[in-house]
């Protein structure tokens, strides 16, 4: 239930977010117009993310009962807020790296990530011989976090123009695009899930 809470938060920040930013950058040729693309999106993503943490705050409890998960889920996500102020920076520049098709430090981020996650479990749980619990699991799902940033940073360098410009017509390009992305996906998965009902449901044959 943590995962599939924080995934559809990332996925959709990835969405809204991520593919603009890819186009928009990679189709542009002046860098004062990719500084304030970058910066728009930027913000967008903080943005977005500082709606998310209030809500974990106030009604991560409420979340938990409702999917019948005790008290858990909501120590984890809470536990994971790090992570998630983290996610800002990695997802952002995981679109740099990609926006300028450079994907080393895209891979590097990601390998440093699972590898930081893995070592933690395997040296935590399996060597030293320390309980795990599941707020264990929230708070290396930051620690990892943390580590892929500060690599896929450093491969990003680069092409940081350090300059923060946001607009409202590029947040506005930014969030239109993001939003025929976001829809397209959601009628896609809609119909997807509805098409294998509809098989199950007429098609396939009955049980005996």
């Amino acid at each position: 239930l943590f995962l599939v809470v924080t995934t559809i938060f990332e996925g959709t920040k990835s969405a809204l977010l991520k593919n603009a930013h890819v186009k928009f950058v990679s189709s542009s040729y002046e860098s004062s117009e990719k500084a304030i693309i970058a910066s728009s999106s930027l913000l967008i993503n903080g943005f977005l993310t500082l709606v998310f943490i209030p809500f974990i705050l106030f009604f991560s409890v409420w979340l938990s009962s409702t999917l019948n998960s005790g008290i858990d889920l909501s120590m984890m996500l809470k536990w994971f807020i790090p992570g998630i102020i983290f996610m800002v920076f990695f997802s952002h520049f995981e679109a740099i790296q990609q926006s300028h098709f450079d994907f080393k430090g895209v891979f590097a981020g990601h390998f440093t990530r699972q590898t930081t996650f893995f070592f933690l479990l395997l040296t935590q749980h399996f060597i030293l011989r320390i309980n795990l619990s599941l707020t264990n699991l929230a708070i290396y799902q930051s620690i990892s976090i943390c580590f892929g940033t500060i690599i896929i940073y450093l491969s990003s360098k680069k092409y940081l123009l350090m300059v923060f410009k946001p607009t409202k017509i590029w947040i506005k390009k930014i969030f239109k695009y993001g939003g025929f992305i976001f829809g397209s996906g959601m009628l896609s998965n809609i119909f997807s899930n509805l098409d294998q009902i509809l098989t199950a449901k007429f098609i396939a044959p009955a049980s005996v």
